[in-house]
């Protein structure tokens, strides 16, 4: 076996995505071509050491070699016959070799004070990947190697341990390894120390006792970061219906180079993400961040679920954490109810004249109109449901009410629903029965509209989630109180006029609902209107009308029963 002429392992860079990557990590880019100093941009050999005797009799152990994985070209090393019978080890670097006479003082070494023998690197890696093949000699073998490092740094360490941040060592098989191989080697952390320099170094054989004639082939190294996920909750619990909110944090040690897509994943119930439903997403060229997720409600419980925060780029890899979905107990009430303010008895259809116009606000208004909503509120609607038109159009927003079966005084679950022009209460979906989280128990059920008297069941009922459907619209259904619709043509309708919304309907006195209309067109023209979304609006149809025909004020008389003004008409609710 010959003399080694330098000790040297080995270091080669790939395609860079979005975070810190080494230069020329594909190989792509070459100098000197043709001459012994033919080297890879950015990257070194003993023909570029330190020592210029030695590079004058030094032979190429480097060269450009276009046997690819990816790309044009790779990097080719050879263990070549030195003078003086040595066995020169195929050395390649993003650092600077120092090369000597004696093969135990050989080493690589960062070189801060040039930039040209230095890779500058202050992110923390994973792990260390790339693709080889070989043709090593007998028991040779090739190495790879990099430190990340602050202040000085050598490879072997030659006294600059100390200044060490973390260390991937990876030494190829002792074989002929004839296609392109993947290779995967972690990052050894010492200390929590940012590292300022990362030097790299790969050889075609084994340091000081490689042997004539072993190559190896090099491309697509890669510095791999993981991207960590930290739910702001272990769990969620979903109704079926409403959607569950919370914030998951992500980190890497790769700072983005650019504006970087970071996207919360959710595995399916096995933890698997071949179908990864996305739960919420940022852009960002910050290494962490807090990313505002939605967990669909009717996502199917399980204890196997996995979070992750993905990117676009192969070179962030998401590290999944376990994630479980509970499920709460979720009834849902059916129901139907007429507002008379817009009914037409003629076709026993409201009139959707707020849609129409396009002034029925996307949130629900209670909150607004201080309803002490109870787990209820906030409830929202998409300008998709609201452009639907036909028997399905939205007419209004209403609240629904579930109460003690025990004392129907006590409210125990609100929620804000949307009423369609056929009388459908419906969820803001447009479509599904109104949900509550609550379990399937007898319930007392109340609907209420910001302008309309409100209405109760007179006797608890089953609630489940397949509850049977509560007409209101039916004079057949018993309802809570004196009167408590109002019979128009074959079907009961709410009674209109509560202009003040409170809990009773008055043409004159103290606190009457006809004023409020003459105050909303200006108090001094009668026949002046008001055009929006108000409670004055009786009607429904977008304008407040004091005086002349489809006017609001007329509907609070004929509430109260038109021949007697001073008469009222009170809320039918314990």
């Amino acid at each position: 076996m010959l003399r080694t002429f330098l000790p040297l392992f080995a270091f080669v860079p790939l395609i860079a995505f979005a975070q810190p990557q080494l230069n020329n990590p594909g190989f792509e880019n070459w100098q000197n071509l043709g001459a012994g100093t033919e080297e890879p941009t950015e990257w070194s050999s003993i023909k570029t050491s330190d020592n210029g005797l030695v590079n004058i009799g030094a032979p190429q152990v480097c060269f450009r070699s276009t046997d690819f994985h990816t790309g044009t070209y790779s990097v080719n090393l050879r263990t070549q016959l030195a003078p003086g019978n040595v066995a020169a080890n195929g050395t390649l670097t993003c650092g600077r070799v120092h090369a000597t006479f004696t093969p135990t003082d050989g080493r690589v070494f960062t070189d801060a004070g040039s930039t040209d023998w230095n890779q500058a690197l202050t992110s923390k890696p994973d792990s260390l990947v790339g693709w080889f093949k070989a043709t090593p000699q007998g028991n040779d073998n090739g190495k790879v190697e990099a430190i990340l490092h602050t202040a000085a740094g050598n490879l072997p360490a030659n006294g600059t341990t100390p200044n060490w941040n973390a260390r991937a060592r990876w030494i190829a098989p002792e074989a002929t390894v004839n296609s392109w191989t993947r290779f995967s080697v972690p990052f050894t952390y010492f200390n929590a120390t940012t590292p300022s320099y990362l030097l790299m170094v790969l050889t075609s054989g084994d340091s000081l006792v490689t042997v004539l004639n072993s190559q190896s082939w090099y491309d697509d190294i890669a510095l791999i970061y993981n991207v960590t996920a930290s739910p702001s909750i272990p769990s969620a619990a979903v109704n079926g219906t409403d959607p569950v909110l919370f914030n998951v944090n992500y980190s890497t040690g790769g700072l983005p180079t650019s504006s970087t897509l970071f996207t919360v994943q959710l595995s399916d119930p096995n933890g698997s993400f071949g179908n990864a439903t996305p739960l919420g997403f940022i852009a960002s060229t910050s290494a962490t961040g807090t990313i505002a997720c939605t967990l669909p409600g009717n996502t199917t419980p399980g204890g196997g679920y996995k979070i992750r925060v993905s990117t676009p780029s192969a070179f962030y890899a998401p590290v999944p954490v376990p994630f479980s979905i509970t499920s709460t107990a979720v009834v849902r009430v059916a129901m139907k109810a007429f507002l008379d303010g817009p009914y037409v008895s003629g076709t026993q259809l409201m009139n959707d004249g707020l849609r129409t116009l396009g002034i029925i606000p996307s949130a629900e208004p209670y909150s607004g109109l201080s309803y002490p909503h109870v787990g209820g509120g906030g409830e929202t609607v998409a300008p998709a449901v609201l452009a639907v038109a036909g028997n399905n159009a939205i007419v209004d927003w209403v609240v629904v009410e579930l109460r003690n079966k025990n004392n129907s005084a006590t409210v125990l679950r609100t929620r804000s629903a949307l009423i369609q022009r056929d009388g459908d209460v419906v969820d803001v979906d447009g479509v599904s029965n109104v949900p509550f989280t609550m379990s399937a128990d007898n319930y007392f059920v109340a609907i209420r509209h910001r302008n309309h008297l409100s209405c109760m069941t007179l006797l608890s009922v089953p609630i489940s989630a397949t509850s049977a459907l509560i007409d209101f619209t039916l004079p057949s259904t018993s309802t809570f109180g004196t009167n408590a619709r109002k019979l128009n043509g074959t079907k009961n309708t709410l009674w209109p006029g509560n202009a003040k919304r409170d809990t009773v309907v008055k043409y004159a006195g103290g606190n009457n609902d006809r004023d409020p209309i003459l105050v909303v067109i200006g108090g001094s023209v009668p026949t002046a209107t008001s055009s929006g979304y108000r409670l004055e609006d009786l009607n429904l149809d977008g304008t407040t009308k004091y005086a002349g025909g489809a006017n609001d004020r007329d509907i609070i008389l004929q509430t109260i029963g038109g021949s007697v003004p001073t008469a009222t008409k009170t809320d039918q609710l314990p």
